[in-house]
């Protein structure tokens, strides 16, 4: 029994390009969410560093820091950041606790 390629052709393109059309606009769909996580990612380290005056370090654990004077800040492709200051007054220290505390309040 020998099948002409027309319908071995047919065959193809009726059972398995569906599922590979689905699959491959899936892998299409996951690759344009993660070059738009890493644009953003891209803005916020870019404005941490043009507002801090500092440097960048591209570590390899997911996560950009921004080294400054005071401190560093970690921004982490989830979108989370992680400050570490040193060496403030109390009064900023204060200043910068209230701010955080108001915000967690704020509807």
């Amino acid at each position: 029994m020998s099948r002409q390629p027309k319908d071995i052709a047919a065959d193809i393109k009726r059972h398995l390009l569906p599922h590979y059309l689905k699959v491959y606009e899936q892998a299409v769909q996951r690759y344009l969410g993660q070059k738009a996580k890493e644009q953003n990612l891209e803005l916020i380290t870019n404005a941490l560093h043009r507002v801090s005056g500092g440097w960048i370090n591209h570590s390899g654990r997911g996560a950009k820091t921004i080294h400054f004077d005071n401190g560093s800040a970690e921004v982490w492709t989830n979108e989370d950041i992680s400050l570490k200051l040193n060496r403030l007054t109390v009064e900023q220290a204060m200043q910068i606790v209230g701010l955080l505390n108001k915000g967690e309040k704020d509807p």
